[in-house]
């Protein structure tokens, strides 16, 4: 084996060392510093259950990037849109979104929402949704939305594009899913995975 040569300057800089040339358990997350390294927070799966609306709480507050994910997502009424909107010690915020859902990726079916992060779709009753949007912090408490959301019935499925953004004026500690008819869930379930810098 060769010796690696090390040398302290009177500034107390290290040079000498190379990539990976410090002994495995040499460093420990004391030593990191403070944001080096994102941590994650995932919260279990929620059931929809038969309600109008299905809440998950628990966002961490410096959260900057969030996953949601839903499965297997289903009303009970015809023609309910899928809408998320975001909410914090203020409540949840229902206007002043700035957001586009597009079915099928056509420009022509475009539908601009300002109630929530809406996904527009034919609500048939038969269909379930499976979802997978993405939120960003992208400055102060200013959300960006990019997702997609693909619905079936078990014979046919479509796919679906959301993009938006919104100004939540607080921070953000929760989110909601409900139909944007007032429609009850009839089945289904979703979470997050956050990521804090």
């Amino acid at each position: 084996n060769s010796i690696m040569p090390v040398v302290i300057n009177g500034s107390g800089t290290v040079t000498g060392l190379a990539v990976g040339g410090l002994p495995d358990g040499t460093v420990d997350a004391d030593t990191l510093a403070s944001g080096a390294v994102p941590s994650i927070t995932e919260s279990s799966y929620t059931a929809c259950g038969t309600g109008t609306t299905s809440e998950i709480t628990g966002v961490p507050a410096s959260a900057k990037e969030i996953l949601v994910y839903g499965v297997d997502i289903s009303f009970g009424a015809n023609s309910a849109h899928l809408r998320l909107r975001l909410g914090g010690a203020g409540g949840y915020k229902t206007s002043g979104y700035k957001v586009t859902a597009l079915e099928g990726g056509s420009a022509n079916n475009g539908h601009a929402q300002t109630d929530g992060f809406t996904q527009y779709y034919v609500g048939a009753s038969a269909y379930t949704m499976n979802v997978m949007w993405r939120l960003v912090n992208v400055n102060a408490n200013i959300w960006n939305l990019t997702g997609y959301t693909n619905a079936g019935n078990g014979t046919e499925t479509t796919d679906f594009r959301l993009n938006g953004t919104v100004d939540l004026g607080e921070t953000l500690t929760k989110l909601q899913f409900d139909g944007d008819n007032g429609a009850s869930f009839d089945g289904g379930s979703w979470r997050f995975m956050s990521t804090v810098l």
